[in-house]
Order: structure tokens, then C-alpha cells, then sequence
């Protein structure tokens, strides 16, 4: 299972140092799998067109036609857990119905991302990356509050790893 992720993660391995976070797992693995679904649900729920729901979800047409391929998002398979369909299904109610504000919208995809991690759902593609983490006893995302790393920080973060890979 761990293979799926060695992609995501490239060059993470040279940098032995760092201290990789439950976020940037979540960033890495987690967000894609959640946009699927998303895509999904905007597509096969609500009948809408992909570039419709592109433009729900702020992104490229292109990127759903990769969600809904299993080519993009495909890292965890989420479907099955009945919380995390729930939200899913929630978020995409609040898009569609469009009547709520930013930081509504924000909260309800954050809501997906603290409930996949406080459900221990990524520790173990964390722990294949950070080998001194004990699974068994961590407890950090079951118990945190609030994410350690800042959106704009995760930002920065994404934009560098990126920017990384264009000029490679």
C-alpha cells in the first residue's frame, strides 16, 4: 500500500532533517482522494457537467476527468467510511447550494481533513515516511485541536514542491 505514495513524496528521503507533518501527509494524500469524491459526488449526484463542477471546486476540467479516472485522488480510498461520506456528501451540498460563505466552505473541507486524521486514517502512510513514529502510542491527530501547520504555511509549502518539479 505504501508503494502508491513513494511518488508523492519524492526527494522527501534526502532531506533527513526534516520533520514531515500530519498535514503534509494530509496535503500529499489525503486532499486529492478527498477532491475525488467531491468531484464525484458533484457529478453523480447533482448531474453536473465536469467543467461545472471544476468550477465549484475551483479547479481544472481536466483535473476532474483525472478524479473521476482514478488517475488523480486515487491514493486512499475514503468511500467506504460512513463519517467521511457524510461530509463528503455535506461539502457538496454547501457547493452546489452555494448560499454559505468562504470560511463555512474552508471549515466544511477542513472538517473532512481533521475527521480522516483523528480517525488514524493516514498514520500509517505517515508512519512509512517518518520510521521513528510509533503508531501505536502517537495519538497527535486523534488528540490536536488545531492543525500544526497554518494554511498559509501548507501553502508555501505546496507552491515549493511544485515549483520544485517545474524546474526539474
Amino acid at each position: 500500500m505504501v508503494i502508491n505514495y513513494m511518488y508523492t513524496f519524492q526527494g522527501y528521503s534526502d532531506a533527513a532533517n526534516k520533520m514531515l507533518t500530519p498535514c503534509e501527509v494530509a496535503v500529499k494524500c489525503a486532499l486529492p482522494s478527498i477532491r475525488a469524491m467531491i468531484a464525484n459526488e458533484l457529478t453523480e449526484r447533482y448531474n453536473l457537467k465536469q467543467v461545472d463542477a471544476a468550477k465549484l471546486l475551483d479547479i481544472s476540467q481536466p483535473a476532474i476527468s483525472l478524479y473521476q479516472t482514478k488517475l488523480r485522488g486515487a491514493a486512499l480510498n475514503l468511500e467506504k467510511d460512513p463519517d467521511i461520506a457524510a461530509l463528503v456528501s455535506n461539502h457538496a451540498d454547501y457547493l452546489v447550494k452555494g448560499a454559505v460563505t468562504q470560511k463555512e466552505k474552508l471549515g466544511s473541507f477542513c472538517g473532512i481533513c481533521k475527521t480522516l486524521r483523528a480517525k488514524g486514517l493516514l498514520c500509517k502512510i505517515h508512519k512509512a515516511f517518518e520510521p521513528a513514529i510509533n503508531i501505536e502510542t502517537c495519538r497527535f491527530c486523534q488528540t490536536a485541536d488545531q492543525c500544526p501547520l497554518t494554511p498559509e504555511t501548507a501553502l508555501r509549502k505546496l507552491i515549493s514542491h511544485y515549483a520544485t518539479d517545474l524546474l526539474e
